[in-house]
């Protein structure tokens, strides 16, 4: 089970279907989805606006920047996670090459929510393993 107490979402896609059907999924699985976007720009903006939990990035958007690097900048710039999507395998295995989280269109809800809580899971465990690293630290300079 996924702890979501009202965790908050950013969608950034172009395709206003998708992103319709992914926030009314969403809402219904008790995520609180604080925007739709269809740029990069727009999804910087946005998530730098509302600072969500999450944003979910098409990695083909309209505008000037795509979501490759809007997703790049949110995580460096704002420590935010993205979990991308793409309707290209290969761009796909780029990304998880790279350690991000990536879904291939078309997906079901249920892939969606996986992927969700492999973000989270991941974050919990590296929020976790920090915090080990402090108290071994702290014990180290009390013995």
């Amino acid at each position: 089970m996924i702890a979501r107490a009202m965790k908050n979402i950013v969608i950034a896609e172009d395709d206003s279907s998708i992103a319709e059907t992914m926030a009314k999924s969403l809402k219904k699985l008790e995520f609180n989805i604080l925007a739709v976007v269809s740029t990069g720009e727009s999804a910087m903006e946005k998530t730098r606006e509302l600072k969500p939990d999450l944003v979910i990035m098409d990695v083909v958007l309209e505008g000037d920047i795509d979501g490759i690097e809007a997703g790049q900048h949110i995580e460096k710039e704002l420590s935010i996670p993205v979990i991308y999507i793409t309707g290209f395998r290969d761009k796909a295995v780029l990304l998880e090459e790279q350690g991000k989280v990536p879904l291939v269109k078309p997906f079901q809800i249920n892939d969606l929510t996986v992927a969700i809580g492999t973000v989270f899971y991941q974050i919990s465990d590296k929020e976790k393993r920090k915090g080990q690293g402090v108290t071994s630290k702290i014990s180290d300079l009390l013995n």
